[in-house]
């Protein structure tokens, strides 16, 4: 799809949001630790195929590209499937999955990345036993 398609703006879109979007965010919650060049790249992606399926011309800015279209950037895109993400987590069925999300997230002032703890609890035979897996990992600030 080139950018003198005849295909109409909306279904344009949709190939996007249908083909490469999910390619795109493939794993998304685990892009939370990546770098911000990693995040760049993806957005440079994302606002060059914006930018071509709409034709537009040098000096209109992406800001106003994506604005127009509603589509929301890729950290904000992110930032929302990693919320749904981790929110499906805590109302899990199996009780070791639940085990993945993290309990609590300690901020560090003037730092890019956050520390989470993940904390379990577990039934073994009859009674209930609370092993504490303080396993801290590292998470991207989402401020």
């Amino acid at each position: 799809m080139g950018r003198k398609a005849k295909l109409s703006l909306r279904y344009k879109l949709l190939l996007y949001k249908a083909l490469l979007r999910p390619v795109i965010s493939y794993t998304s919650p685990v892009w939370g630790a990546a770098a911000k060049t990693h995040i760049q790249t993806l957005e440079t992606l994302q606002n060059s195929t914006l930018r071509m399926i709409t034709d537009a011309p040098w000096f209109i800015r992406n800001k106003n590209i994506l604005h127009n279209l509603k589509v929301p950037t890729i950290k904000d895109f992110f930032s929302k499937l990693a919320t749904n993400f981790f929110n499906q987590i805590d109302n899990h069925t199996n009780p070791a999955i639940r085990c993945l999300s993290p309990r609590t997230i300690l901020r560090f002032p003037g730092k890019s990345e956050d520390l989470a703890l993940f904390s379990c609890r577990t039934t073994v035979g009859s009674s209930e036993s609370s092993i504490q897996n303080s396993r801290p990992t590292r998470v991207a600030t989402t401020s």
